[in-house]
């Protein structure tokens, strides 16, 4: 079993070392060396990304700071400002000023007699440069 996991291993690397040969052939010698990322990882980040940011928040705190350049979305609790940064910019194609994350509380609601807590969730307001736009639905 662990032969076949270094065969495959092995392949990969003769692959993508295919890849840098043509590349370099092909780009000038004072240009820089460019990475190629594989389909399969940027199909899987973007896949990842769609469950880094849930949701847009939309309430009248965030409609009035909307005209600023500036986005809410509830984003994964165990997401870090990076990686919401960089799910924003597969998304939507624009690269972030800066993210604000915040974590809210559950608060306490009753249903009749009965009472129960909302669930916490994580909160990133997410700025962009006012002079490029983006269409969120």
């Amino acid at each position: 079993m662990a032969m076949d996991f270094l065969k495959k291993f092995g392949k990969r690397k003769k692959e993508e070392k295919e890849i840098h040969a043509s590349l370099a052939s092909t780009q000038p010698k004072s240009a820089v060396p460019v990475m190629p990322i594989s389909h399969t990882h940027q199909g899987q980040f973007s896949v990842q990304a769609e469950r880094i940011l849930r949701r847009l928040v939309m309430t009248s705190k965030a409609g009035k700071i909307g005209k600023y350049e500036k986005y809410v979305f509830e984003v994964a609790p165990t997401a870090n400002k990076i990686e919401i940064k960089k799910a924003f910019t597969v998304l939507y194609g624009v690269l972030p000023l800066a993210v604000r994350t915040s974590i809210l509380k559950p608060r306490t609601v009753r249903f009749g007699s009965r009472k129960g807590t909302r669930k916490k969730w994580k909160k990133a307001v997410i700025t962009i440069d006012v002079n490029k736009s983006v269409t969120i639905v």
